[in-house]
């Protein structure tokens, strides 16, 4: 008796490194059915992306022969992102993923040139926008899991509290910058759905703290600053305040809202203010959190002469939420 082979050929394409560089590395997979067995290979290629915002009519391009073309860009709004082909249009909104089986579209070579993974890592690399965060100081204790600057953070427990070395060996508590609550932020593409994340720096010299200035302007060591992140829920959480009370500067309420890519102001994700931070880090890094020179009654944060320190991330380590190698950069207007 003899057997009919079912034999399906189909193109599943996979976004390898989502780091906001240039060039994006992407991965396709020949996913070949026979006799209800799944056969694969694994092919790669280098896609150049334009690193500003997509425009109608525009050409992605490919490294090296462009035998065969380019996809052209139809349509972007930010969230969708449309693409013509070889004859053929393609469409995808932000996260989704296809599997490709019609026609052309299912030859992983010709996915190559395409495809879904390039579109995912575009939309991604374009919404960089920021997200501006507004302090309004508040008299009152905050409610758990709230995001708020100052005062002291809400740990689900005391020795999450870091600590610190000055120039004679002696340890004392970071100082505390704030905590953010990360199901309350806009809709991004870097930071998690869900979890809190606390930012604490050797920053207490530029809020007036009588403590000598460990630093200057450029790069601080990555010690110089700590970032925490923990889904925790938030019945666990309760204040840790290592200092006096009479010393605390009182909780600031955080409105979020969606802003440019660059602006002064404290600020997360989006691109650093000043252009030249962004050149002196390169590709493959982004903005976490920005920290600007402010005062109100009750601080006064003064980095230099109305400056502003930068805590900046890879953008793999972000994508795997890996916090504890952040590196700070201080500068001065």
């Amino acid at each position: 008796m003899a057997f009919t082979q079912h034999h399906e050929s189909k193109s599943v394409v996979r976004l390898n490194d989502i780091a906001m560089a240039a060039v994006c590395y992407i991965n396709v997979y020949d996913v070949t059915h026979d006799r209800g067995v799944n056969m694969g290979r694994t092919l790669s290629r280098q896609y150049e992306v334009p690193e500003k915002e997509l425009v109608v009519g525009q050409e992605l391009s490919r490294f090296g022969n462009s035998e065969g073309g380019n996809p052209v860009v139809t349509f972007y709004n930010g969230k969708q992102l449309d693409l013509a082909f070889r004859d053929k249009n393609f469409s995808i909104k932000t996260g989704e993923e296809v599997m490709l089986s019609e026609g052309i579209w299912a030859d992983p070579e010709a996915a190559m040139w395409g495809i879904e993974s390039v579109i995912q890592h575009c939309v991604k690399l374009v919404r960089t926008h920021g997200i501006d965060m507004k302090l309004t100081p508040s008299d009152v204790a905050l409610p758990q899991g709230s995001s708020y600057f100052w005062d002291a953070p809400q740990l689900p427990s005391e020795n999450m509290y870091p600590m610190t070395t000055d120039a004679d060996g002696n340890k004392y508590p970071m100082q505390f910058i704030c905590q953010i609550n990360c199901k309350k932020l806009p809709d991004n593409d870097w930071l998690p759905k869900r979890g809190m994340l606390w930012f604490f720096g050797e920053i207490d010299h530029f809020l007036g703290y009588d403590v000598k200035q460990p630093y200057g302007l450029g790069k601080w060591p990555e010690y110089a600053v700590r970032v925490i992140y923990d889904d925790v829920p938030l019945y666990k959480l309760k204040r840790v305040n290592p200092f006096q009370e009479d010393d605390m500067i009182p909780p600031h309420a955080i409105t979020f809202s969606e802003g440019p890519e660059r602006e002064q102001g404290f600020r997360l994700l989006g691109k650093p203010y000043e252009e030249d931070v962004d050149r002196e880090f390169g590709t493959g890094w982004v903005q976490l959190l920005q920290l600007d020179t402010d005062a109100n009654e009750h601080f006064d944060l003064n980095f230099y002469d109305t400056g502003l320190l930068y805590l900046m991330i890879n953008t793999d380590q972000l994508d795997e939420k890996i916090f504890s190698r952040i590196r700070p950069y201080m500068t001065s207007l």
